[in-house]
């Protein structure tokens, strides 16, 4: 992240503030339930970026956390739900507008929840291998 700052790639970043640990999956667990909200950076110069799927977006969400991203194809249907511009500006937007972002996310938890709920998603398989799909 560092070196992307001295490139010019990020800016308005203090990282000595941040903390980056390793992922762990009880550990985003412990962390989602301590944060407010989600920054999810991509990096869109590599090359497998445009297939990332939008499951760490979804996680964010039904965890009921605002989340901030880079704007992907497979973000796009949930632009109304997150911030995918300037990271920076939307940490200040979220922080600035409270009652918005939690709008934002309480819209976003329904739309995951009809959508990609574990219920929702064992329906769909569930249609497909029954040939209603």
């Amino acid at each position: 992240m560092r070196e992307r700052q001295a490139r010019g790639h990020i800016s308005g970043v203090n990282f000595d503030r941040l903390h980056f640990v390793e992922w762990d999956w009880e550990l985003q667990g412990k962390l989602l339930a301590e944060t407010d909200l989600v920054l999810i950076p991509v990096f869109t110069e590599n090359y497998r970026t445009e297939t990332k799927s939008a499951n760490r977006l979804i996680d964010g969400l039904m965890s009921g956390k605002f989340v901030i991203t880079t704007p992907l194809a497979s973000y796009t249907e949930f632009d109304a739900y997150t911030w995918q511009q300037d990271w920076v500006q939307g940490i200040r937007w979220a922080r600035e507008h409270p009652g918005k972002t939690l709008d934002c996310i309480t819209a976003g938890q329904q739309y995951t929840i009809e959508n990609y709920s574990p219920q929702t998603i064992a329906q769909r398989w569930a249609e497909v291998v029954n040939g209603k799909s």
